[in-house]
């Protein structure tokens, strides 16, 4: 299991008096999870899902670059013929070419074992996206379907990473919660011959799904969302007429002493 790999990995610094950079661990675990759930396994090599993660982090790290220089962020033509604006097509041309392969291999595999599906209790969501058919009896583009691929691939590992490192932080932080969430765990297991987790366990960790939800409040993952409003509406006693671009700031919602 890729849990268990993580703890392994982890194991070896026990006991030493040092920071651990976690962040890379746990990317490769949330990674190795979403492709054994979602994507059949997705058939990556470890050389590859360590070059995708380093590829995410890098379209990040872009990402901000662009935010902070007011000419890239008007004029994104300019952008893409600097430096980084090359480096980032490069980069994400990388990322959509992994989701592609991921699609290619699970699409030849059912191409020679169509019965794997009938074998399966429940369609995972590659499997999904390659059967689905609309009344016309069309399905998804190669196109469709990575870009679904993308949105699941790349958000899906990268913000459970992330959060998996903020809840061991914040845990380290306060050990006396870290305590109280050993515990709890511990009663769950208590009786067992193994260490193991299972599905309907999730409900009797409540402690520890208090911890988890308030580092997810402090440490929030996605610190804006924003829409267009379809029609004009009344916020607060605020007119916000039609087609108004409205951005709800998350970070500082979750900060706010009248609110938490």
């Amino acid at each position: 299991m890729a849990a268990e790999e993580m703890i392994e990995k982890l194991a070896e610094y026990d006991g030493k008096d040092q920071s651990v950079e976690l962040f890379q661990h746990a990317s490769l675990c949330t990674m190795e999870i979403i492709l054994q759930c979602a994507f059949s396994g997705g058939g990556m090599s470890d050389k590859t899902k360590e070059d995708y993660l380093e590829a995410v982090k890098r379209i990040g790290d872009l990402m901000v670059e662009v935010i902070k220089n007011t000419l890239y962020y008007i004029f994104p033509t300019i952008y893409y013929l600097s430096p980084g604006g090359r480096e980032f097509h490069r980069v994400c041309d990388f990322v959509h070419d992994t989701a592609n392969s991921v699609i290619r291999k699970r699409r030849e595999e059912l191409e020679r074992d169509p019965e794997t599906l009938a074998e399966k209790k429940r369609l995972d969501f590659i499997d999904i996206l390659l059967t689905a058919r609309d009344e016309d009896g069309r399905g998804m583009t190669d196109d469709e379907i990575r870009e679904q691929v993308d949105t699941f691939l790349f958000a899906g590992h990268d913000t459970t990473s992330s959060t998996l490192c903020w809840t061991l932080y914040s845990l380290a932080q306060h050990p006396d919660h870290q305590q109280k969430v050993q515990e709890e765990v511990e009663e769950v297991l208590s009786g067992r011959d193994g260490s193991t987790i299972e599905w309907e366990d999730l409900n009797k960790l409540t402690y520890l799904t208090m911890c988890m939800k308030e580092s997810m409040r402090l440490h929030i993952i996605v610190h804006l969302i924003s829409r267009t409003t379809t029609e004009d509406t009344v916020i607060n006693d605020v007119p916000i007429p039609k087609d108004t671009y409205v951005a709800i700031h998350l970070y500082g919602l979750h900060h706010n002493p009248d609110v938490w």
